[in-house]
C-alpha cells in the first residue's frame, strides 16, 4: 500500500523528539560502561587481544572510533542510538505500509516509539539498536524488486552479522524468498549474487579477525558455549545471565578493571579446572559440554526448561540482563504504551491467521523465528527481545487487520487473545522473586555507598543502625555486602537484621524465605523452621540462582542435620533434589552427608570441578570436617589463587582443623586487597584468638589478631589485647593508631 513519503519522516521525528525529551528530563541513573571502557583499553594497549572475542565486531569498532575522534563518544553514542531508534519506528511504518492498512502501520510504529524496550536500550551502550535498524533496513530493501534492493538489503544484512551472527539462518533463506517471489532465471541469480556477497565477505571477515585472534578461524564471537550454559544450567529459570558458583563469586568480589570481566572468568575457571591452557574455542566447548550433559540426564527438565523460555519470550515481565537497564526502566514508569502480553497476544494470532500466506510473510517468520531461538537456545532477556519486535508488531497488525474484516464473527477470537495475554501477564515464582528483589532494593546501593562514605571519616559503630536497614532492604544479598567493623555489642548483624526484617512485616514467599535464612544465620533454628516448614509443604522455592541454596528443603535439611538427624536430612535433599535436579548446592551436601559417589558425578558434569570442590569444601566446613575441608578448599585456591571467598573458608578450615599459621597467614592474604565482605566470623575469630594464645610473646601477632578482631566487630576484646602487649618501638605507632580507631568506635 502507497502511503505519503512524508509520513515515515513525520512518525520518526515525533519519536526523536519524544525520546530526546525523555532522555534530558530522565537521564541515566548511572553509567554502563562495557564498551567505552573495551575502547579505552584497546586504544592505550590494555586489553588483552582474546578478550575481542568478547564484543561485537560492529559495536566495538564504534566505541572504538568514537574514543578516538570524538572529545564526548559516550554521549555522542547515546545521541547516536536515539537518532537511530527514532528511524528504526519510520522505517517500521514504511515497511509495514506495504502490507496492512496506513492506520495499523502508524499505530505499530508508535507502540514501539512508546515501548519501554525501545526506551531503554536506546540509553544502553550495547549493540541492540544499531542490530534493529540494520535489520529493518534489511527488510525493507529486501522488498525493493531489483538488484541494487537486494545489493543494499545484502549490506545491511552483513552489518547485522558484524553485529551479531542472530539472524544468519534468516538470511539463508534470502534466495528461496526471491524464488517464491517469482524471479526466475538471470533475473534471480542476479538479486541472489547481490544479496549474497555482502553477506559472504562478512562472513569471511569475522573468520579471519576469529582467527588472528585466537588462530583458530571457526571460533564465533559473543561466546555461544557460555551463553548456552548461562540459560540451561541446572540452576537457570531460563531468563537472563546465570552464573555457576564460582564465577559469580569472582564478579561479586570486584576488583577487576576490565570491561564484562565473567568472560574472563569463565575461561580462567575451565583452564584452571583443566590444568591447562585452554583455547576460547575449547572453553566454549567446556561450558556447553556441561548444558548438554544435564539436558541429556534430566531430558524431562530440560524440556520443561525450554517449553519455560518459550513462554518467557512472549510474557508480560521485563527481563533485564544489564543492571542499570533495571534501574532505568523502573523510572520510566509514567511512559504508556501497549501491554507486552497483549502484542504477543496478538502476534500469536496473527502468525496463524498469516500460515495460509506463508510465502508472503517469509521474512517475518525467519525473522521472528530466529529470534525466538535465539533466546529458547540461550535464555530471554529484554535485550533480545527487542530485535523480536519488527516481528511481533507485523504479526500483531495482520491479526488486528484479519479481525477487522470479520466484524462481530471476530468475537471469540478477541475472547481467546484476551485470555492468552491474561495468561501471559500471570507472574510465578521466579517472576514473583525478582519482583520482589527489584522493588525493595531500589535504595540498598546507594544506601551501602553513604554509609561507606560515612564510615570513611568515622566509625561505622556511629551508623550501626543505617547499615542494618541497608542490610534489610535487600537480605539475600547478605553473604555478599555484609560490612566489616559492624559492632557486636549490642547483637551481631543477623540478630538485628531479624528484628528489622520481622519489624517489617513484608509477606509473601520471598519475603519469609529470606527471614528465615537470616534467622538461621542468627543461631535460631526452631524459629527458622517454623517459617521453612510451610514453604516446603506447598513446594514453594525462591529464584537465586548460584547466590545461595533456594530450596527451603535444603535449609530444613541442615537444620535437621544439626540436631543429629542425619536420614532425615538426607531425605529432605532428596526430595529437594527431585524437585530441582542438578542443584549443586543440595548434590554438594548430599555427597558431605551420604559419601556416595553417586552425586559427585552428576556435580562434576554439570558444573566445573572448582564449583564442586568450592561446594563440596563449604559443606564439609559447615558440617564440622575442616580437615577434609582443607582439602577441597586448597584444590580451589590452588587452582585459582585469586578467589577471596575460598581462600577466607580455607583458613577458617585450617584454623578449626588446629593449623594456626597456615590458617592466619590465608586469612591475611586473602583480605590484603579485600575486606569485605566478612564471612565465616565465628571461625575466623576463633582462629586468631587461638593464634594469639599460641604465640603470647610476639606482639606482630597479636596486632594482627585485634585488627582481625576489629573488622569481625569485637572492638572491647581487640582493645584489651593491644592493651595487653609492650610492642617494639618500631610498631608502637601501628599499635596506637589501632588503638586510637578502637576507641573512636568504643565511643571513648
Amino acid at each position: 500500500m502507497k502511503t505519503r513519503p512524508y509520513w515515515p519522516l513525520i512518525i520518526g521525528g515525533l519519536t526523536l523528539l519524544l525520546h530526546a525529551g525523555i532522555a534530558l528530563f530522565f537521564p541515566l541513573p548511572g553509567t554502563f560502561r562495557k564498551y567505552p571502557l573495551a575502547a579505552e583499553q584497546i586504544l592505550a594497549g590494555q586489553l588483552p587481544t582474546e578478550r575481542l572475542v568478547d564484543f561485537s565486531p560492529l559495536y566495538l569498532w564504534l566505541s572504538v572510533t568514537a574514543e578516538r575522534l570524538l572529545p564526548a563518544p559516550e554521549a555522542t553514542l547515546l545521541w547516536l542510538q536515539i537518532v537511530l531508534a527514532a528511524a528504526a519506528t519510520g522505517l517500521l511504518f514504511t515497511l509495514l505500509a506495504r502490507r496492512v492498512a496506513a492506520p495499523l502501520a502508524a499505530v505499530a510504529a508508535l507502540a514501539l516509539a512508546f515501548d519501554r524496550h525501545l526506551l531503554v536500550y536506546e540509553r544502553i551502550l550495547e549493540p541492540e539498536i544499531v542490530l534493529l535498524f540494520c535489520l529493518l533496513v534489511f527488510l525493507l530493501f529486501l522488498e525493493r524488486e531489483h538488484a541494487r534492493g537486494a545489493l543494499i538489503a545484502g549490506v545491511f544484512a552483513a552489518l547485522c552479522l558484524a553485529t551479531r551472527p542472530t539472524f544468519l539462518p534468516a538470511f539463508l533463506l534470502v534466495p528461496f524468498y526471491f524464488r517464491l517471489r517469482g524471479d526466475r532465471g538471470k533475473e534471480w541469480l542476479q538479486r541472489s549474487a547481490a544479496f549474497a556477497a555482502p553477506v559472504a565477505v562478512a562472513l569471511l571477515l569475522l573468520a579471519l579477525r576469529a582467527a588472528s585472534i585466537t588462530g583458530d578461524s571457526r571460533t564465533p564471537t559473543m561466546n555461544p558455549g557460555t551463553v548456552m550454559f548461562e540459560g540451561n544450567n541446572a540452576l537457570s529459570a531460563g531468563t537472563s545471565a546465570m552464573y555457576p558458583p564460582v564465577v559469580l563469586g569472582l564478579v561479586r568480589q570486584g576488583g577487576a578493571t576490565s570491561p564484562d570481566p565473567a568472560h574472563q572468568y569463565y575461561r580462567d575457571v575451565a583452564r584452571a579446572a583443566a590444568g591447562r591452557e585452554l583455547t576460547i574455542r575449547e572453553v566454549n566447548a567446556y561450558w556447553s559440554q556441561r548444558a548438554v550433559a544435564f539436558a541429556r540426564a534430566e531430558p524431562g527438565r530440560f524440556a520443561r526448561q525450554l517449553g519455560t523460555k518459550l513462554v518467557r519470550s512472549f510474557h508480560a515481565f521485563r527481563w533485564h540482563d544489564v543492571q542499570l537497564a533495571w534501574r532505568y526502566d523502573e523510572l520510566l514508569f509514567f511512559v504508556p504504551g501497549v501491554p507486552f502480553a497483549l502484542l504477543a497476544a496478538l502476534a500469536l494470532a496473527g502468525t496463524l491467521f498469516e500460515a495460509r500466506r506463508w510465502r508472503h510473510s517469509l521474512l517475518f517468520y525467519a525473522v521472528g523465528l530466529s529470534q525466538l531461538a535465539v533466546m529458547v537456545v540461550f535464555y530471554v532477556s529484554v535485550r533480545q527481545r527487542l530485535m523480536f519486535f519488527p516481528a511481533l508488531l507485523y504479526f500483531a497488525a495482520v491479526a488486528i487487520e484479519q479481525l477487522a474484516r470479520r466484524r462481530w464473527r471476530a468475537w471469540p477470537f478477541w475472547a481467546a487473545i484476551v485470555m492468552v495475554g491474561a495468561v501471559l501477564s500471570l507472574p510465578d515464582d521466579p517472576v514473583r522473586d525478582t519482583a520482589y528483589r527489584r522493588s525493595t532494593s531500589r535504595h540498598t546501593e546507594g544506601m551501602l555507598s553513604e554509609i561507606r562514605e560515612l564510615s570513611r571519616r568515622e566509625p561505622l559503630a556511629l551508623h550501626a543502625e543505617r547499615a542494618v536497614e541497608a542490610v534489610a532492604t535487600a537480605p539475600w544479598w547478605l553473604e555478599w555486602m555484609r560490612p566489616a567493623y559492624f559492632p557486636r555489642e549490642q547483637g551481631t548483624l543477623e540478630e538485628r537484621l531479624v528484628s528489622t526484617l520481622a519489624a517489617q512485616d513484608r509477606r509473601g514467599v520471598s519475603a519469609a524465605f529470606d527471614l528465615a535464612s537470616v534467622t538461621l544465620a542468627a543461631g535460631r533454628p526452631e524459629e527458622a523452621r517454623r517459617l521453612l516448614e510451610p514453604l516446603a509443604a506447598d513446594g514453594r522455592t525462591v529464584y537465586r540462582g548460584a547466590q545461595q541454596a533456594s530450596d527451603p528443603l535444603f535449609l530444613l535439611a541442615r537444620i535437621a542435620a544439626k540436631e543429629g538427624d542425619r536420614d532425615g536430612a538426607v531425605a529432605m535433599l532428596r526430595r529437594s533434589l527431585e524437585n530441582r535436579p542438578g542443584d549443586p548446592f543440595v548434590l554438594a551436601e548430599l555427597m558431605v552427608l551420604t559419601g556416595d559417589p553417586a552425586y559427585q558425578e552428576p556435580l562434576l558434569a554439570y558444573w566445573s570441578e572448582l564449583d564442586a570442590q568450592y561446594l563440596v569444601g563449604l559443606a564439609l566446613l559447615h558440617h564440622d570436617r575442616p580437615r577434609d575441608a582443607v582439602g577441597a578448599l586448597g584444590f580451589v585456591t590452588r587452582r585459582l589463587p585469586d578467589f577471596r571467598d575460598a581462600r577466607v573458608h580455607l583458613a577458617a578450615a585450617f584454623g578449626d582443623s588446629d593449623q594456626l599459621d597456615a590458617g592466619a597467614r590465608e586469612y591475611l592474604a586473602a583480605t590484603r586487597t579485600r575486606l569485605e565482605p566478612i564471612v565465616a566470623t565465628p571461625r575466623i575469630t576463633r582462629l586468631f584468638r587461638r593464634w594469639a594464645a599460641a604465640h603470647p610473646d610476639n606482639p606482630e601477632v597479636h596486632l594482627y589478631a585485634a585488627q582481625v578482631l576489629h573488622q569481625h566487630g569485637y572492638f572491647t576484646e581487640a582493645l584489651s589485647m593491644l592493651e595487653a602487649i609492650e610492642p617494639p618501638g618500631r610498631m608502637l605507632e601501628a599499635v596506637e593508631k589501632e588503638k586510637g580507631r578502637l576507641r573512636r568506635a568504643l565511643g571513648r
